[in-house]
């Protein structure tokens, strides 16, 4: 467990902390072509194998920073000024992931299910429950309200998504 701490710290250092807005802003002008691109896939991985602290690692140090550096590339190329919080948040899922897997492959650990208590599996559904199906159902619920010409602003169209 303590690896993935390690990992997601590196990953905080390197996208948040290390990383300025000057940099960001020429990843997405200069794409590819940025120096910034590759410094910035260069600290995340030396800045997870020093972290880590263990030499065997090395590997998938690299493996962590080739991974960003693709992630990176994909949101650069097809995020726009509509879709770039979307992306933003696609981009921090997939790193997430992709910390999780070399975690597992490289502490070989197994993900069990079974000995997750009933507890955890009340919470997790109140937690999805939570999220979109509630978001439908205020939706439904308040449907009864929205105007038949619809304004431009389409207010309650996504009434309750939030």
């Amino acid at each position: 467990m303590i690896i993935f701490v390690k990992l997601l710290l590196a990953h905080l250092i390197g996208d948040f902390l290390l990383q300025p807005t000057s940099w960001v802003e020429d990843k997405e002008k200069n794409k590819q072509k940025s120096l910034y691109l590759y410094l910035h896939i260069f600290l995340h991985g030396a800045i997870a194998w020093i972290l880590v602290g263990e030499k065997d690692f090395f590997w998938f140090a690299i493996l962590l920073a080739v991974s960003h550096g693709f992630i990176d590339f994909l949101k650069l190329y097809f995020q726009t000024k509509k879709t770039k919080r979307i992306w933003f948040s696609i981009d921090q899922i997939l790193h997430l992931l992709v910390i999780v897997i070399v975690t597992l492959i490289y502490t070989n650990t197994k993900i069990k299910l079974d000995h997750l208590s009933s507890q955890f599996w009340i919470v997790l559904t109140g937690i999805v429950l939570l999220t979109k199906p509630t978001s439908i159902i205020i939706k439904n619920i308040i449907s009864i309200w929205t105007p038949e010409n619809k304004t431009k602003d389409n207010s309650l169209q996504n009434a309750g998504n939030y």
